[in-house]
């Protein structure tokens, strides 16, 4: 039987998904997992047991509520009440929950989690959100990693932005959130989510969620990959340790004009010139299938490191 991370795409695989929507389009995936595979893969009572849990730290579980996040260290502290009273009482006044990070504090989401590393060739983490019924989620927003939206029970209602102000096309980790900045334009593609369903959201595409008459949770597993800038930062700190021509002072001066420009200009150019043929991006992508296979060992002796920490002795 295929591995839940391979089968998030349907029946599309994950070769003609790459090369057909990924970093292109939000897709839904209909019933890419049937119902019970999707309870099994996290459901509501594995959620009050992370949040009882004595591991769980409070600071990852924020708590949405009228446009306000909140972190729920901030609510409990010095109220002497444990996290899952307060979080119980937040949701049954319509109150969003999201606990960051939900991988690291469940065994079965982490070994889930790496397996969608390996399979996409990316670094992943997973974040659960709780929605009561008819409860609007974050309003209209875009990320900086791509997601896939795995609906684990009840159902949500997900509208797609086609265009906002000032567009970002796959935007990078230093493109700040501004919604003064980025505003919807246009009507918005609506789909709904039902257990089993995954939807594809690229990094840049803005996008916001409403929960139906049902309360709604779903996981969010977000995909980091490996860009061409990163291969090409990589490969030009490689490159200068052995070319002393890269590490030498670019010449410019506080008074200098445009002469002192064209000089530089021409330089950057010709040292861009003889890098071209020197670039080898297998040393990258060997750095970092190491990496990512690393990680995947040292999350798990971790996690069972804590859980050995949690028995009685």
């Amino acid at each position: 039987m295929q591995r839940l991370a391979s089968r998030l795409v349907g029946n599309k695989g994950v070769p003609d998904f790459n090369a057909e929507f990924r970093e292109r389009h939000a897709v839904k995936f209909e019933a890419a997992l049937t119902a019970q595979e999707a309870k099994g893969l996290f459901d509501t009572r594995r959620l009050q047991d992370v949040i009882a849990g004595p591991g769980a730290p409070a600071a990852n579980t924020d708590i949405y509520r009228i446009q306000n996040l909140m972190r729920l260290s901030d609510i409990i502290r010095g109220s002497g009440r444990s996290a899952l009273e307060v979080t119980g009482e937040l949701l049954r006044i319509g109150c969003t929950l999201r606990f960051r990070d939900i991988d690291q504090f469940d065994r079965k989401l982490a070994d889930f989690a790496r397996d969608v590393a390996e399979t996409y060739a990316a670094e992943t983490q997973v974040n659960v959100y709780f929605t009561p019924p008819t409860q609007d989620g974050l309003p209209p927003h875009f990320d900086n990693t791509d997601s896939f939206i795995i609906q684990v029970a009840g159902a949500k209602e997900w509208l797609i932005y086609k265009e906002y102000t000032d567009q970002q096309a796959l935007p990078g980790p230093d493109v700040d959130w501004d919604a003064n900045r980025f505003r919807p334009v246009g009507t918005a593609t609506p789909l709904r989510l039902r257990a089993g369903d995954v939807l594809y959201i690229p990094r840049g595409v803005m996008h916001s969620a409403r929960c139906t008459n049902e309360e709604s949770m779903h996981l969010t597993v977000t995909l980091s990959p490996l860009t061409m800038l990163n291969v090409l930062e990589r490969e030009l700190r490689r490159l200068a340790s052995q070319d002393v021509e890269l590490r030498r002072r670019a010449a410019w001066s506080l008074s200098g004009g445009p002469e002192e420009m064209n000089v530089l200009r021409d330089e950057l150019r010709r040292l861009a010139a003889g890098l071209a043929d020197r670039i080898d991006p297998a040393a990258a992508i060997a750095e970092k299938r190491g990496l990512l296979q690393a990680r995947s060992s040292a999350d798990a002796n971790v996690f069972d490191a804590a859980v050995a920490a949690l028995k009685p002795r």
